[in-house]
């Protein structure tokens, strides 16, 4: 044993050579433990951030309006309901009206009124602050038809309406469309972003998902639409966008489609701290000499376990800690751990 730890400390006592420089083994050892100090302590921030979700509507059967547009032709027929605890949309078009059929909630534009109510949580989106909105939803392609072979259009899809604090809302609003099933011309669409102005000069960037829907097919979608969001705002150029109304459709030119919405959460994520975690950290690094370091680091091992076992007593014990208190620990190599209350 005692020619083991001889021979350690032999080991511990040499120099690197690199190049021209000579580096002492052991100042090597302390600064590998201080980087790994500093990554405990940023990956323990990092593990105490929380996510804290504000809900912007969550689909029932009382908080939406059910509604069918029967084209610029009027002659497209359809149909909304909730049955059985699910949402069965459905839309036929064989003139070319462009029918729709959706459920949707908030301000719409161009002074069609509100549907429903306002959305609980108006959010305002820009490059300055751009909290991440997750969508939740589940839904069934049930059938399509194209009565064309070549100029028919189908789709399915979720549309976020926003101001963009450029013109009035009600003169000119700006869409961002997530389609889950699409049919244009003379086949299935998918993985395409399209940005254009449409009636009354909208602007709507349209996004037709990789993976969409199989007919038949019950899928859950997760997904962060802010990307999506912020891609509009920055192709319009938009100062900042507020979300005023968010509809779920289908829509059909010379075809038919129909959906099932089974449940449809939207949420704002935004990263808070727990409070009971609120604390500051500091590692106090002592000015050692050499003989001071091999005196009380004997090995690297040994001081890396016990910052282990330090960053393990924190964990576990912070909850029943009291907030009043500053706490320390010290490692026998000098280094100290500080532990301060900020609330």
């Amino acid at each position: 044993m005692l020619i083991g730890l001889q021979m350690e400390r032999e080991v511990m006592n040499r120099d690197i050579k690199i190049g021209q420089y000579v580096i002492p083994l052991r100042l090597i050892t302390v600064l590998l433990f201080c980087g790994i100090c500093v990554g405990a302590l940023v990956d323990y921030i990092l593990r105490i951030t929380v996510y804290h979700s504000e809900e912007i509507l969550t689909v029932t059967s009382s908080n939406v309006c059910r509604e069918v547009w029967a084209g610029f032709k009027n002659d497209s027929v359809g149909n909304s309901s909730f049955v059985d605890g699910k949402v069965r949309i459905w839309i036929n078009d064989t003139s070319g009206s462009w029918g729709l059929a959706k459920i949707g909630r908030g301000q719409m534009p161009h002074y069609w009124g509100v549907r429903y109510a306002l959305l609980d949580n108006e959010i305002e989106i820009s490059n300055v602050s751009a909290p991440e909105v997750k969508l939740d939803i589940r839904l069934r392609l049930v059938e399509y038809h194209n009565y064309t072979n070549t100029n028919s259009s189908m789709n399915m899809a979720i549309c976020f309406f926003f101001d963009g604090n450029i013109t009035d809302y009600q003169q000119t609003c700006y869409q961002t469309e997530i389609q889950f099933f699409s049919y244009f011309g003379d086949r299935i669409q998918n993985d395409q972003a399209w940005y254009f102005l449409v009636w009354r000069n909208d602007g709507v960037a349209q996004f037709r998902l990789a993976d969409n829907l199989k007919k038949g097919e019950i899928k859950r979608y997760e997904i962060n639409v802010t990307p999506f969001i912020m891609n509009m705002v920055n192709h319009y150029g938009l100062p900042r966008a507020k979300l005023r109304h968010i509809e779920i459709f289908t829509e059909a030119y010379k075809g038919y489609c129909e959906f099932e919405l089974y449940d449809c959460k939207i949420v704002l994520l935004e990263r808070t701290p727990k409070k009971t975690h609120a604390f500051n950290y500091y590692y106090r690094d002592p000015i050692l000499t050499a003989t001071e370091c091999n005196s009380r680091c004997p090995d690297f091992l040994f001081i890396s376990s016990k910052l282990r076992r330090l960053c393990f007593f924190i964990d576990q014990g912070f909850n029943s800690l009291p907030l009043t208190h500053s706490y320390s620990w010290n490692l026998n190599c000098g280094f100290e751990v500080l532990v301060q209350p900020i609330c």
